[in-house]
């Protein structure tokens, strides 16, 4: 996976959601931390390299979407949060990118539910304006750096 796949699934993987535990090597000092639901069902449905590598790739956007959602904060509240991807595990992988290049433009977003919960979603980019307009708050999940070989 690249090196940046690999920074933002250590730091994130790493919180605790507690303020006074930490792991020894962790860097990551501030919260919440993520629960990513049904993240280990994604990388299960993988059966090969290429599958894995786009999966874990996707599984860090998750996690940035995440962060942009929830900043990083010593004093975080709540100190956990759940990040639902049931949809995107529902797919294979490469079906789950390929929705990106429907005519209807698609695009992956993770809404916040409430203070402790988000949902990934595929939603129409025709729809994105009337999110906004309803108050809902979201993230675009960029899934266009999960290619092959790209994500090398």
């Amino acid at each position: 996976a690249p090196s940046w796949v690999q920074h933002v699934l250590s730091t994130e993987m790493a919180r605790t959601g507690s303020p006074s535990q930490r792991f020894l090597r962790s860097l990551s000092d501030g919260g919440p931390a993520f629960l990513v639901y049904y993240g280990p069902a994604l990388l299960q449905r993988c059966s090969t390299l290429e599958e894995m590598t786009k999966a874990v790739t996707a599984l860090a956007a998750v996690y940035q979407a995440g962060r942009r959602l929830w900043s990083e904060s010593s004093e975080a509240k709540p100190p956990t949060v759940q990040l639902e991807i049931g949809q995107l595990k529902s797919m294979s992988i490469d079906l789950a990118l390929s929705g990106l290049e429907e005519p209807d433009r698609n695009v992956w977003i993770l809404r916040k539910l409430n203070e402790q919960e988000a949902s990934m979603e595929l939603v129409a980019a025709v729809r994105l304006n009337d999110l906004l307009s309803e108050g809902a708050t979201f993230s675009f999940v960029d899934l266009s750096r999960c290619q092959w070989p790209e994500a090398k």
